[in-house]
């Protein structure tokens, strides 16, 4: 592990070795939860591979951007989940519920290792947990990207009154973190987009009333959010440095 550094207010600490930070304690016990970003430029260990599930979704995009993207992003979702379940990483199994979110399968039903996984641009994000559900959502802030239509189609009345008193200056990034922040609670609560109704709010209020979320920075162009379905503990952010 590195010296810890400071980016956008948000403190990443640089580690190229998951299983250092897997094992502490605060996380064994539920007292602390993980966030780790990379690039897609980001060198991975040679010896990781996908499943064959995994390879033919890496193959149905058209982009070969795309496909590296799909393929970095899991193959370090392997690694991580191996260093935190402690198992080979050829043995990390993923299910999926009815809304696709997936899950770690593991014959120790003792240790619950909840994950989610985001990306953007080149940026891509993990949350992982001890006995709770999370989700994690990151996004680049694109000011040429279409955020009213968006807000539109998801947003409530109040969402969309709020942004339209912020000064245009400070709507895109506003929408943004808006956008995460709903994003992570439906990626927590595993719905998806399906947890929305008609009118950009919850479809099961009570699912969403007890999720907390934390706002982080990566960079100067990315804004994320992790929610957690707990009473909040340590967030610790991690940058996986093997450039």
């Amino acid at each position: 592990m590195q010296v810890p550094r400071t980016s956008d207010q948000t403190r990443w600490i640089d580690c190229d070795r998951p299983g250092e930070v897997a094992s502490r304690e605060p996380f064994r016990s539920g007292r602390e939860v993980h966030v780790w970003v990379a690039t897609v430029h980001s060198l991975l260990p040679s010896t990781l591979d996908l499943s064959y599930e995994e390879n033919r979704k890496a193959m149905s995009f058209v982009s070969p951007r795309d496909q590296h993207r799909y393929r970095f992003s899991h193959v370090l979702l392997r690694f991580l989940l191996s260093a935190y379940a402690q198992c080979d990483p050829a043995a990390v199994l993923l299910g999926k519920n009815n809304f696709g979110k997936p899950f770690l399968i593991l014959a120790d039903s003792g240790r619950a290792i909840r994950f989610n996984l985001s990306h953007s641009r080149d940026a891509v994000c993990y949350v992982l947990a001890s006995d709770q559900e999370v989700g994690i959502d990151i996004e680049y802030v694109d000011s040429a990207f279409d955020w009213q239509s968006v807000s539109n189609a998801y947003f409530t009345d109040r969402e969309r009154h709020q942004l339209e008193k912020m000064q245009e200056e400070e709507r895109v990034t506003t929408f943004f973190t808006m956008w995460t922040r709903k994003e992570a609670r439906l990626k927590a609560v595993g719905t998806g987009l399906g947890g929305l109704d008609e009118k950009g709010g919850w479809k099961n209020s009570s699912a969403f009333e007890n999720l907390l979320v934390h706002d982080f920075r990566y960079r100067n162009q990315y804004v994320g959010t992790v929610s957690l379905d707990s009473t909040l503990p340590a967030i610790r952010f991690f940058r996986y440095a093997n450039v």
